[in-house]
């Protein structure tokens, strides 16, 4: 009853194939009704190095992601975007169904990302996987049948592994360069912004100075006019 009033919470949980001091933040979703969460996601979005950025395989891109999406580009962030497709594999359920719902959001993706990083698989599924005998045997049960379409099956592991292998490469291998990178895309955001500013006044200063050498032209005219009416 009392979540509504909550506005953070952190739990500390070792995850061994991902490194030491990493966060990882679930930010509420795009279409939030509520404009606060929108807000608080762009204000986080300014200040994290990667981008996990979750589709699922239910609902595909909505109107609310092209909005965060070109959020992201303005923030030059695209390059450290990592974009999963949660695949409900009981939606799903074969592996022609599943390879054409991945080329359908790569499309879409591509609208507005360049050459989009897209892995598919099923979080469901790796999730009881990992849990082994601890998890409930309802959804040992599902994990069974899923198995047993085994092209399906091999599609979720092989995309899982390799998203896990690259974040893995991003975080460990390239961690200075990518916190180097991200400061500097900041920058670069900002010295466009300043850059524009700088434009527009000049624009407006170079326009004032022309209007005002007409007014003096038209001025002096009308001078002449009254001195020689005097005259």
């Amino acid at each position: 009853g009392q979540g509504v009033y909550v506005r953070d919470m952190e739990i500390h949980y070792p995850v061994p194939w991902l490194g030491e001091k990493v966060e990882v933040a679930d930010c509420q979703g795009s279409d939030s009704p509520n404009p606060m969460h929108f807000a608080l996601l762009q204000q986080y979005l300014l200040k994290c190095h990667f981008i996990l950025y979750v589709v699922s395989s239910r609902t595909g891109l909505r109107e609310a992601d092209f909005k965060l999406l070109d959020f992201i580009k303005t923030l030059r962030m695209f390059p450290q975007t990592f974009f999963i497709l949660n695949a409900d594999l009981d939606v799903h359920g074969h592996e022609e169904d599943l390879k054409q719902l991945i080329e359908r959001v790569r499309t879409e993706l591509s609208w507005i990302v360049p050459d989009p990083r897209l892995y598919a698989f099923s979080a469901l599924f790796h999730l009881v996987e990992g849990l082994g005998s601890e998890a409930p045997e309802r959804d040992r049960r599902r994990l069974d049948l899923w198995r047993e379409e085994a092209p399906l099956a091999d599609l979720t592991l092989s995309g899982y592994n390799r998203f896990r292998h690259d974040l893995v490469e991003r975080i460990s291998s390239q961690r200075t360069r990518v916190l180097l990178g991200t400061g500097l895309s900041r920058m670069t955001m900002v010295a466009g912004s300043i850059n524009d500013t700088v434009r527009i006044h000049k624009r407006f200063m170079d326009e004032d100075l022309g209007s005002l050498k007409k007014s003096t032209k038209h001025l002096k005219n009308n001078q002449k006019a009254l001195q020689g009416t005097l005259g």
